[in-house]
């Protein structure tokens, strides 16, 4: 009786190691899921708010109290007519009009109100030439030179070319070209230092993600041996190549009319005309041609993120070797495995493009 009461409590104790093992491993491996997927969560969440968000807000603190006056001519742009009141237009209206920059129509700014909707719909005007071709992140719709054309028909002759104040706003209402200038000055200046914030996001997500790097650091200092770092190099995660989807869109060439007074000619509206180009934007980051827009994310990738069975999401793997027990019986290699996943909330609200919200987070299956 006693030998066997003895391999009775060796068998308790070698099946207690094996178990704490197994726990160890398991949240190692959740642990460096959770926080590998982390990464791309605040990433594509920044990104978001790069492209809607920022925009909005500045635009309107920075150009709102700004009136223009009309200039009393008939056959004006109903497009940004919409937006005038007693005669007077806000210099944001007027570039939000000309599809400059995106915003919710529907947003109250007041601080002690929320938007109106769980997702949050900025966009382009639907009403200017560049809304239409701009809810679809794709570089062709984006950099289609019909989505940067003027009102009027005319063009900078650089394609694509964003036209800040179309020859058809300036004959309407009274913006100097000095204004205009000092507009298109700061607009630079906007979008350049949303292009570095975007850029520098886009860096770190370089720098944590390739190679696995927090994954693997994660899964090693969770159990501290030196065999958990082999174990973890040799997992692939993500399962897809993330940064491949993820693109910068910019425009070469900014283009505006104002009322300028010329030698010989009355105060009239004066701009680049056609095949002349526009004022060219020099890149301030790398991977994009001219003065940073948006940032968009392949859908595909979000989806990758999202979807899968039998939990949605990336799976990870990890095969280790238990420890030796005291009966010197081979027990091969065991497996640990986790998903995480982007969870996109209720009703699918989070967005990077079109309607940027962020409402991405992570989710850990073990």
């Amino acid at each position: 009786m006693f030998p066997t009461l003895m391999l009775f409590v060796y068998l308790i104790y070698e099946t207690a190691k094996l178990s704490r093992e197994k726990i160890r491993h398991q949240f190692a491996i959740d642990s460096a899921a959770f926080v590998e997927m982390t990464n791309y969560s605040d990433f594509i969440n920044r990104t978001a708010y790069v492209n809607g968000a920022f925009p909005m807000r500045i635009f309107y603190e920075g150009f709102h109290s700004t009136q223009l006056t009309n200039m009393g001519k008939s056959n004006c742009d109903a497009a940004v007519n919409q937006y005038a009141t007693g005669g007077s237009l806000a210099l944001d209206d007027l570039l939000y009009a000309e599809g400059a920059f995106p915003r919710d129509p529907n947003y109250a700014y007041s601080d002690s109100e929320a938007p109106g909707s769980a997702s949050w719909k900025i966009a382009y005007d639907p009403a200017s030439v560049r809304g239409p071709n701009l809810n679809t992140p794709t570089p062709t719709n984006f950099d289609s030179s019909n989505a940067h054309t003027d009102q009027s028909g005319k063009n900078c002759g650089q394609t694509p070319c964003l036209t800040l104040i179309s020859e058809q706003t300036a004959n309407c209402w009274n913006i100097n070209w000095q204004d205009a200038t000092e507009v298109m000055n700061l607009y630079v200046q906007i979008y350049q230092l949303l292009g570095s914030v975007e850029s520098a996001q886009f860096s770190v997500l370089q720098r944590l993600a390739t190679g696995h790097q927090f994954f693997t650091k994660s899964y090693w200092l969770n159990l501290g041996t030196q065999e958990a770092l082999s174990e973890a190099q040799g997992v692939s995660f993500p399962p897809v190549n993330f940064m491949s989807g993820i693109q910068m869109h910019c425009v070469p060439a900014l283009f505006y009319y104002a009322n300028k007074l010329t030698p010989g000619n009355p105060y009239q509206p004066y701009g680049i005309f056609n095949n002349t180009p526009g004022t060219a934007m020099t890149s301030s980051i790398s991977g994009c041609d001219g003065l940073f827009q948006l940032a968009t994310v392949n859908p595909s990738m979000i989806q990758s993120a999202e979807q899968g069975s039998p939990y949605p999401g990336w799976q990870a793997s990890i095969t280790w070797t238990p420890p030796q027990n005291s009966f010197n019986i081979p027990l091969g290699t065991a497996k640990v495995h986790a998903t995480a996943s982007l969870w996109p909330g209720a009703n699918d609200e989070a967005s990077v493009w079109p309607d940027p919200t962020p409402h991405f987070q992570t989710r850990l299956y073990p």
